[in-house]
């Protein structure tokens, strides 16, 4: 369990790390309006890096799905994060090139719509602590505008076209590892509870 907490919380952290020190190096890549997805592209000389740091990302929301569904019970939450984390493994291995465009939309959706409805179905469950429920609340009222910003200009990328992709990938991202570290470390119990 330990190993998949480290995964589950340093995922998120070296993720983010990777897509702002990469999009610094990279000649031409603007970090307000660039995707993540760009970096990761074919033909770009970032790609195996950041490529490496979605497969990192989406083993870590796996990670998180796991320990959710385990303590304190989180099934809808866990379902969504492991959607998340399918879809973030997909995004990695269909890059962003004419080739595989609609392969790497659709798993983009899968990993965007799995990370917002987790986050959600955080927000809505009296399972996790009321702090982390109000957490959730304030990450959607963040991520929700830049999502919709994002999905806005997705065929003609504006300013803050990446930004807003980076922003709430972060917010809600930042969510999940809060999530993990709440989360109950014991393994759940296995028996019969006797009646006194």
């Amino acid at each position: 369990m330990r190993g998949l907490r480290l995964l589950a919380v340093g995922a998120p952290v070296v993720f983010t790390a990777a897509w702002l020190l990469l999009g610094l190096t990279l000649d031409g890549y603007s970090a307000s309006r660039g995707t993540i997805s760009a970096l990761a592209a074919q033909g770009v000389p970032t790609r195996p890096w950041m490529t490496a740091a979605l497969v990192l990302q989406g083993c870590g929301q796996l990670a998180a799905a796991v320990l959710a569904r385990r303590r304190p019970r989180l099934p809808v939450v866990a379902v969504c994060l492991a959607v998340g984390g399918l879809g973030t493994l997909a995004v990695a291995a269909f890059p962003l090139s004419g080739s595989t465009a609609g392969l790497h939309a659709a798993s983009a959706t899968a990993a965007f719509g799995g990370l917002h409805l987790g986050v959600l179905a955080g927000a809505l469950t009296s399972r996790v602590p009321r702090w982390l429920r109000l957490t959730a609340v304030g990450a959607l009222a963040v991520a929700l505008p830049d999502l919709a910003w994002f999905l806005a200009h997705l065929d003609s990328p504006a300013a803050w076209y990446g930004g807003s992709e980076k922003t709430f990938t972060t917010v809600l991202l930042g969510w999940c590892a809060l999530l993990v570290v709440s989360l109950d470390p014991r393994p759940p119990r296995i028996g019969v509870r006797v009646r006194r």
